[in-house]
C-alpha cells in the first residue's frame, strides 16, 4: 500500500476527511444538522480522482 498512498493522495483524503469532521462538529453542536454518514462515500473520491489521473500521466 505504500507504493499507492502518495503523499497527494494523502492530502486530499485528509481534505476530504476534515470537512467530514466539521460536519459532525456542527451537527453535534446544534448549528447545523448535516447527514453526515450520506459523505463517508467521498472519502473514495480523491482515491479515484488520483488514480485516473496517474493512469491517464497527466
Amino acid at each position: 500500500m505504500s507504493g499507492f498512498i502518495t503523499p497527494e493522495l494523502l492530502t486530499e483524503i485528509s481534505i476530504v476527511g476534515g470537512i467530514l469532521i466539521l460536519s459532525s462538529g456542527l451537527s453535534i453542536l446544534g448549528i447545523r444538522h448535516f447527514k453526515t454518514m450520506n459523505l463517508i462515500p467521498a472519502l473514495l473520491i480523491p482515491v479515484v480522482f488520483i488514480t485516473l489521473k496517474t493512469m491517464l500521466g497527466m
